[in-house]
């Protein structure tokens, strides 16, 4: 499962926006990303919260590491979760044009709330681009007009 629905995604089809997703790879790749986000942060909070522990002298820059290395997978995880969210949306029969208008909007809104701007309307973009992500990553599949080559 943690390969074929994983792996793959990252592997194979890593910046790959053509296609579609069907809605059980679609949470299934969720399902795992978050698996996974869970384990490398619990490892990572270890080692920190061991370091300060022990009270090692380089503690502030073990935890400084791990930090690090905690962006740097979300990072590394982002490009496929929103390649696989723009197949999904055209398996659920969206147009393209409204998923760059949704995620606009949820960039908008990190971006309002990164500079300090009113935290209300920063957080309502955000959650309200979230939420209308959610609720179309929860539609069936649609048929194709035509046949895909």
């Amino acid at each position: 499962m943690f390969k074929e629905y994983f792996l793959d995604v990252l592997m194979k089809h890593y910046a790959d926006f053509s296609g579609r997703a069907t809605r059980k790879q679609y949470w299934m790749w969720v399902l795992c990303l978050s698996i996974t986000y869970f384990i490398v942060s619990f490892i990572l909070n270890f080692i920190s919260v061991f370091a300060i522990w022990a009270q090692l002298s380089f503690s502030r820059q073990i935890n400084n590491i791990m930090n690090f290395i905690d962006v740097l997978f979300y990072i590394v995880t982002l490009i496929p979760y929103i390649a696989i969210q723009a197949r999904r949306f055209r398996d659920a029969g969206i147009s393209m044009i409204l998923f760059v208008i949704i995620l606009v909007i949820g960039i908008i809104g990190v971006g309002l709330l990164i500079f300090a701007m009113p935290r209300f309307y920063s957080v309502s973009l955000i959650m309200g681009s979230s939420m209308v992500s959610f609720i179309i990553c929860l539609l069936p599949s649609k048929p194709l007009p035509y046949k895909e080559m």
